[in-house]
């Protein structure tokens, strides 16, 4: 490896209030070395990217659970970034639900108005809501229903009277008139 490929020098500005010329290492020599050294932190390095490894290739992502809590290193975009590719790939999902049911409608026995098409539909349907917003067309009809029932409950405690305001509100009426 060619030193200037894989080394960057950035000044960093210490405690102390000078300015210090420091290498950065290309994060595939970092790695490269670390497999080729023999040493106790050679092998602490390893067991560390192993876990790595391990874990991506299992669930298929990685979280740096610690540097997450501190909240160093990640800059104002960090969240907007993971939402953005969160978005896609529900996006994706819901392109693949689409594909399966206008492979379904082509089939040779296709009836639409049989209940097995219609519970067909219903659940690649609660998948594509899912997968685009989290959640199901349950879900998102009892969402809005509480949220119209919440609103219509304040118009309604805004509107009502009891029996005795309303009895109250009859004897200053008739104060007023005598």
């Amino acid at each position: 490896m060619q030193a200037d490929s894989v080394i960057q020098k950035i000044r960093i500005t210490a405690a102390d209030g000078k300015d210090y010329s420091t290498n950065h290492y290309a994060l595939e020599m970092i790695i490269a070395v670390g497999f080729k050294v023999n040493s106790e932190r050679a092998v602490q390095f390893r067991k560390w990217v192993n876990q790595i490894a391990k874990e991506y290739t299992i669930k298929g992502w990685v979280m740096d659970d610690e540097r997450l809590k501190r909240g160093t290193y990640l800059t104002e975009k960090y969240f907007d970034e993971q939402l953005e590719r969160i978005r896609e790939i529900r996006a994706s999902e819901r392109k693949f639900y689409q594909k399966i049911t206008d492979i379904y409608a082509t089939a040779i026995d296709y009836d639409k108005s049989s209940s097995i098409t219609k519970r067909f539909y219903a659940s690649v349907q609660n998948k594509m809501h899912y997968a685009v917003h989290g959640h199901t067309a349950a879900e998102i009809v009892k969402l809005h229903a509480e949220t119209e029932f919440e609103k219509y409950r304040v118009i309604q405690d805004r509107l009502f009277m009891s029996d005795f305001d309303k009895y109250i509100l009859e004897l200053e009426e008739k104060a007023k008139e005598q």
